[in-house]
Formats: C-alpha cells, structure tokens, sequence
C-alpha cells in the first residue's frame, strides 16, 4: 500500500509542475490554475490551492467554480466564515451552487 501512495505522491508532484509550467507560457490558461487549484486541494497544500483559485475569480467560465472551490478550501481550513462568504459569492453569481453546497455538506 505505502508504494502505491509513493507512486501517487510522484504523479501528482509531475502533474503540479507540467500545470505550472503551462501557465509560464500561456498565463492567462484559466484551466491550467483550475486544475492547479485542485491538485494543491487533493494534497492538502491549500494555501497554494486559494492562490492558484484566485487567479481565476474575474473568468467568465471558472470564477463561479473558484469561489466554491476556495469556500472549501477555507472549510478544511476550519475557516468558517470565509467559507461563509466566499460560497455566498459563488450562489449570487449560480444559484447552483446552494445545492451542491447541501449535496456536499459543505457546512
């Protein structure tokens, strides 16, 4: 079991850094810093994780997801009220989210 998380650990570390090397020749990729946001998420890195989301707040296709995704991020966090407030953003701009946030037990 330990070297199949070994191997795991080794493919999301490769991951991360093809992502970041994508966003240094295309910087305005949105999805590149999505998928970022959520390797970071997935490696419990969640600084790294709201920093790679935030870059995205202002796209038209990822920020709703961004928000959401940092709303959990702050959960994990124990953040309580930033997750309050960033989930709240993301329900005015999709009300969607309201659901899924229930459907998660996100709170």
């Amino acid at each position: 079991m330990k070297k199949k998380c070994d191997i795991c650990r080794r493919k999301r570390k490769k991951r991360c850094s093809d992502i970041e090397k994508t966003i240094k020749i295309k910087p305005d990729l949105y999805s590149a810093y999505y998928s970022l946001g959520q390797l970071y998420f997935n490696k419990k890195e969640y600084e790294k994780s709201i920093e790679a989301y935030k870059k995205i707040l202002n796209s038209t296709v990822y920020g709703t997801r961004a928000y959401y995704n940092i709303a959990k991020v702050y959960v994990e966090n124990g953040e309580y009220e930033k997750a309050m407030s960033s989930l709240e953003y993301a329900m005015e701009l999709d009300s969607h989210y309201m659901e899924k946030a229930d459907n998660e037990y996100l709170f």
